[in-house]
């Protein structure tokens, strides 16, 4: 009886140890998919994340290929986008009240600018935003922000033709 349970109790643990692993090696996918459903929920339009890498023994994450979606009635397919962002995060912070992000490291952020209806894409997708805000929200703190290789489209009936910058 000894040796079956002893077998057992290895099993087990090979099972806790393989499902860990697997869940590990799957943590990307997890967050991606995360990421992908929670903005969508919150600015009520289509968000895409290319890919994910997270590294926890780096405290940081690469996010690259976001694609936030324009509200419903506007003409241009996406809001904003990037290539590549890093967000490097304060582990620490996460047992205070106000978890510090040391950095966000934006790349080729491109930025669309839309009016329709007298009211501005961004101005819609904040007021998607503000919805889900309460009393209870939690601030965060960000120590440094670079952008870099930033293109703002700007579309509006008061203008000629569409303008674009780069930044």
């Amino acid at each position: 009886m000894g040796k079956i349970v002893k077998w057992l109790v290895i099993i087990a643990v090979v099972l806790v140890v393989a499902g860990g692993g697997y869940l590990y090696t799957q943590l990307n996918v997890l967050g991606k998919t995360a990421i992908e459903k929670t903005l969508s929920y919150v600015l009520e339009v289509d968000v895409t994340l290319g890919r994910l890498e997270l590294s926890i023994a780096d405290s940081k994450a690469d996010l690259y290929d976001l694609k936030v979606g324009n509200p419903a009635g506007y003409s241009l397919p996406e809001a904003f986008s990037f290539g590549h962002c890093t967000v490097d995060l304060d582990l620490d912070s996460l047992k205070g009240d106000v978890p510090t992000l040391h950095l966000v490291d934006i790349e080729n952020p491109k930025v669309t600018m839309e009016r329709a209806d007298k009211k501005w894409n961004f101005q819609k997708l904040m007021d998607s935003a503000a919805r889900l805000e309460s009393e209870e929200s939690q601030p965060i703190h960000i120590k440094r922000v670079r952008v870099a290789d930033s293109k703002v489209q700007i579309k509006a009936k008061m203008l000629p033709k569409d303008v674009s910058l780069n930044l």
